[in-house]
């Protein structure tokens, strides 16, 4: 629906999500850090719980990457699959609401 901007029914609600950008600045989940960073923590149990968000958003059968793409052309859902930073944006985006 990102993809979309504008012609999504969801865009008003969309561009009220923080980007990637606006996490970066703000610190963000971990989820989006670069290992480099994960590091500066000096916390073996956050930096592991980290890293299996990471693999768990990277290897779903529903949102990894691989299971987007080999679907994206079946289901016709038009424009390239999501990368996996537009992927860790979005599960970060939506488990950092507050519903």
């Amino acid at each position: 629906e990102r993809q979309r901007g504008e012609a999504s029914p969801y865009a008003k609600y969309i561009n009220l999500l923080p980007s990637a950008d606006d996490f970066a600045k703000e610190g963000g989940p971990t989820v989006l850090w670069s290992d480099e960073d994960l590091q500066l923590l000096e916390c073996d149990k956050l930096i592991g719980d980290t890293r299996t968000r990471r693999e768990r958003v990277e290897t779903s059968p529903v949102i990894g990457v691989e299971a987007l793409q080999s679907q994206w052309e079946t289901l016709e859902l038009g424009g390239p699959p999501p990368s996996l930073d537009d992927i860790r944006w979005a599960v970060a985006a939506v488990t950092s609401r507050a519903y």
